[in-house]
């Protein structure tokens, strides 16, 4: 009898404070989904258990998954926030990243990358192993390279939390004949003994119907920016430690073969024989806390002795290491033999296998392949205090020949005589010996800082290229020379990271303060590492690297640059303007703000005003003409100049921008800037001057064009949109008048010309003119076909659009931050879905001015939330929109998010601002 099919489960769109935003792939465990995390306005990935009605023993895997990852914290293991369930259903959110798993780089990779990468990988083994988790299924695939050169431990799900010790377990009987011997991916299961010194058991698997195996499950690893299809590996396909576990938790157990059920078989079940006998203790490798049981993970790089069917160890996790380094070096990796499964693998030596790899790495990779446990490093630190000695010197070590015997005894004799000198002599010894460390630690840096140098040149002009081109709408060309900007951009921050090990190394042999020159090249590598840091926007970086420097240099002869001050050379058009100034500060406990504004001096200022390096707004008052804010973000140490125009008046309700340079653009990880806000990446760009509404269009301006419209017209341009929310319109009555028409989930609002509107669930504003909401339900021809009306009976002349650069440096101001404000949008800085509690009944527009928290660096109101805006774009005059509506969130609201529309869309929450061209 055929069963019906399960329906699929679909996740809820938002659970507690997460919101899914996009599937990013499945696997066999797992579907994992892009999410935006509300609390603390991040990004992050939410992994389901893939599948329908996932049972007990699978939701246990998911959380012995979760529990292995989150008890290792270290900065090459992906981390975990929270594992939680969600309608019957487990979950796991983990940080979002970005790169390319190992299995993707170009081989050979030079041995010298991979030696980074080998000292990375130990680092976070080392990390789990200290926390009673072994890997077991360690391998190209399972650990990721991001952009900026950092390697990461992934996919711990065939991981097993060891926190008591497990009997362990003998060899099993192995499969006969040939091709008997799983493929790469296939595994088998074995059964701990328990009471009996050696008993078989018999653990019926799903028989697996080819041995092809995906390297790693591909939906865990989130997608790089190139955001190519992994091809050669779907995501759909299961992976093989998936198909070993299931295959265990729907199999039997039986300790007589002729007791198995007959009935298994005939729905595709293949028996494997285990065999279990204690090990002796002289054999235990390791803590006891760390072995594990069971042959799972995969062939290729799967230990001698865990294929064998003995306990895995912390050892058999380094085994798989060293195949890993080894196979990327372009070594040949033999995999075991069917046939003779016990014998050693033979892994030529790789500076033999490969040429130019040196000599001394080769041997570490030598050990880590060793056939015997015991021969190999005894720990993941052992490992990793072997490779960085390699990084450390930057050549292979001479080893002496053994001194003859008369030597020896020479030496000795001559001990008294040498304590002698050095009483005499001082520590003149140990002072040639410190300069002597000094100088070689140098000149070993030098050349990595030249390579430094080099690469920021190429860096800059890669920038240039790529900025150019996005500016002009050229975004097939601007990605590319971007990503490779930030390709050479990670390249010469690891260059920096290299020269300063050196040297401080050195510095802590040879003692501060000993040798000037070593200190001062100490700070000078750390300063280039900040601006490094700066420009690619690593603010965790950048905070860390200015904190240490701040340690070493405490005259601060070389961290006082970084707060360099900035001359000030200004003047306006007239002459003789007040200047004001404004800060934008941190403050205890809370979001940056402006400070009290100080009163300098009249224009022309040609000397005498210095500022610090940040953002500021200068205000330039003139007796009879209105007042011009300029907001502006200084760079350390430069001399800025600017004359600003002061025009005679502004019309009523405008704002006059003066020209003026701002940043544009996302300065947001690449992840979120390519898949998520989908602009391009933040950049310095100059606007004109230009006149931008303070507020958006209202219907009570509205009405007054459309009743100077023929009827045919009015009716055409009648605000009216309906989608997923709902609708809103005007509808116009027998009598000339208008009603304004909301309608929400089966919740409608109606209210005559001259009535107020009255929410319900609203605490706040709750009764509201709808006359002064912002216009909604327009197209952008209506809003330009508004524009020209107000341009041809002169109420504005030369009304238009706003330009996307425009809106947005409006917006923004000069700093590129994410909301007119600040950094964070609170929820009654503005009218987005969180003011009102997410309350159906509560969503709608609010009055145009209600929010003035949120109000621009140039006073302008509303720039986010309450409804969307068109705009035109700056290179082709086409449709756009931004600014976020009262039914989007937090995120969609950020003054950097621009969507592109079509001429003719009316949505219900999309209205418009007027700008206008300054003569």
């Amino acid at each position: 009898m055929r069963s019906e099919p399960l329906p699929v489960w679909q996740p809820p769109a938002t659970f507690g404070e997460y919101r899914l935003l996009q599937p990013l792939g499945r696997g066999a465990m797992g579907e994992v989904y892009l999410a935006h995390d509300t609390v603390l306005d991040r990004l992050v990935a939410v992994k389901f258990i893939a599948g329908v009605a996932p049972d007990e023993v699978q939701r246990e895997r998911f959380r012995t998954e979760a529990r292995a990852i989150a008890r290792v914290q270290h900065p090459n293991v992906v981390g975990i926030h929270r594992v939680g369930e969600v309608k019957d259903r487990p979950y796991l959110v983990s940080e979002f990243l970005r790169g390319d798993s190992l299995d993707r780089l170009a081989r050979p990779v030079p041995w010298t990358r991979v030696l980074e990468i080998g000292i990375g990988l130990a680092k976070g083994l080392a990390a789990a192993h200290r926390q009673g988790v072994l890997h077991r299924d360690l391998k190209p695939a399972n650990a990721l390279l991001t952009e900026d050169g950092q390697v990461k431990l992934l996919d711990f799900g065939v991981a097993k939390l060891l926190d008591v010790a497990m009997a362990p377990v003998g060899p099993a009987r192995l499969p006969e004949g040939p091709g008997a011997v799983p493929g790469e991916g296939a595994a088998t299961v074995d059964v701990p003994a328990v009471e009996d010194a050696r008993r078989t058991a018999t653990v019926d698997v799903p028989r697996l119907e080819a041995a092809h195996c995906p390297h790693g499950d591909a939906a865990w690893r989130l997608p790089s920016p190139t955001g190519r299809p992994d091809t050669d590996h779907p995501a759909n396909e299961p992976r093989a430690a998936d198909l070993a576990i299931a295959g265990a938790s729907q199999g039997t157990v039986s300790t007589d073969r002729s007791g198995a059920d007959s009935s298994m078989r005939s729905v595709g079940l293949a028996q494997r024989t285990a065999t279990s006998t204690p090990l002796p203790p002289e054999r235990l490798i390791g803590p006891a806390d760390l072995l594990s049981t069971g042959r799972i993970g995969t062939p290729l790089y799967m230990a001698p002795e865990v294929w064998r069917g003995e306990p895995a160890t912390v050892r058999s996790d380094l085994f798989s290491l060293g195949v890993l380094l080894y196979e990327l070096c372009g070594g040949p990796t033999p995999g075991p033999l069917a046939e003779a499964p016990r014998r050693p693998r033979t892994f030529e030596p790789l500076d033999v296998a490969v040429p130019g790899v040196d000599a001394a790495f080769a041997a570490i990779l030598s050990r880590c392949l060793a056939h015997d446990p015991f021969a190999r490093f005894e720990s993941a630190d052992a490992l990793r205090e072997a490779l960085e000695s390699i990084a450390s010197r930057g050549a292979p070590p001479v080893i002496a020949p053994p001194r003859p015997r008369w030597l020896r005894v020479t030496r000795v004799l001559a001990l008294p005589g040498l304590a002698v000198v050095i009483l005499l002599g001082g520590d003149w010894w140990g002072d040639r010996s410190r300069r002597m460390d000094a100088e070689q630690a140098l000149a070993s840096a030098a050349p990595l800082l030249k390579e430094g140098r080099t690469l920021g040149a190429r860096i800059e002009a890669l920038r240039t290229e790529a900025f150019t081109a996005f500016d002009t709408d050229r975004s097939a060309e601007a990605e590319a020379a971007w990503a490779q900007a930030l390709e050479l951009g990670a390249k010469q921050a690891r260059r920096y990271e290299d020269a300063s090990t050196i040297l401080e190394a050195a510095r802590t042999r040879v003692g501060r303060g000993t040798n000037p020159a070593l200190d001062q090249r100490v700070a000078e590598v750390l300063l280039q590492r900040i601006l490094v840091a700066e420009r690619d926007r690593e603010a965790g970086v950048q905070t860390t690297l200015t904190q240490h420097l701040e340690e070493l240099d405490t005259r601060a002869e070389t961290s006082r640059k970084l707060t360099a001050p900035v001359r000030m050379e200004l003047d306006s058009d007239p002459p003789g303007a007040v200047i004001q100034v404004e800060s934008f500060q941190s403050q205890p406990g809370g979001p940056p703000r402006w400070s009290e504004p100080r009163a300098f001096d009249k224009t022309p200022m040609t000397s005498g005003l210095t500022l610090d390096p940040g953002s500021h707004r200068l205000t330039f008052t003139l007796p009879g003409r209105p007042p011009v804010r300029y907001p502006v973000l200084l760079t350390r140490g430069e001399t800025f100049q600017a004359k600003v125009p002061i025009p005679e008046r502004v019309p009523d309700g405008y704002v006059y921008v003066p020209p003026g340079r701002f940043l544009y653009g996302s300065g947001d990880d690449e992840t979120i800037r390519r898949t998520v806000v989908r602009t391009r990446p933040l950049h310095r760009l100059t606007t004109g001057a230009f006149l931008i509404a303070r507020h958006e269009v209202t219907y009570a301006d509205w009405l007054t064009w459309l009743r100077e419209l023929p009827a045919s017209e009015r009716a055409a341009r009648r605000p009216r949109g309906t989608n997923y929310f709902g609708t809103i319109e005007l509808r116009p009555a027998t009598d000339g008048t208008w009603t304004f028409h909301l309608d929400h989930e089966g919740v409608t609002y109606q209210a005559r010309e001259g009535e107020p509107l009255r929410y319900q669930d609203r605490a706040l504003r709750a009764e509201q003119d709808w006359r002064r909401f912002p216009v909604s339900g327009i197209s952008w021809e209506d809003a330009r076909a508004y524009t020209a009306w107000l341009d041809d009976t002169g109420r504005l002349p030369h009304a238009r659009l706003c330009s996307e650069r425009e809106w947005e440096r409006a917006a923004r101001g000069a700093d590129g931050r994410d909301y007119p404000h600040g950094p964070v949008l609170a929820p009654d800085d503005a009218n987005f879905d969180a003011t009102y509690g997410r309350k159906p009944r509560a969503f709608g527009p609010d009055a145009v001015g209600s929010h003035p928290a949120s109000d621009s660096p140039f006073g302008v109101a509303d720039l986010s939330g309450n409804v969307w805006e068109w705009l035109v774009t700056d290179t082709n005059g086409t449709p756009a929109y931004g600014g976020g509506s009262f039914y989007q969130d937090a995120l969609t609201a950020r003054a950097l998010n621009h969507g592109d529309g079509e001429p003719r869309t009316r949505f219900p929450f999309i209205g418009m601002r007027v700008c206008a061209s300054v003569p």
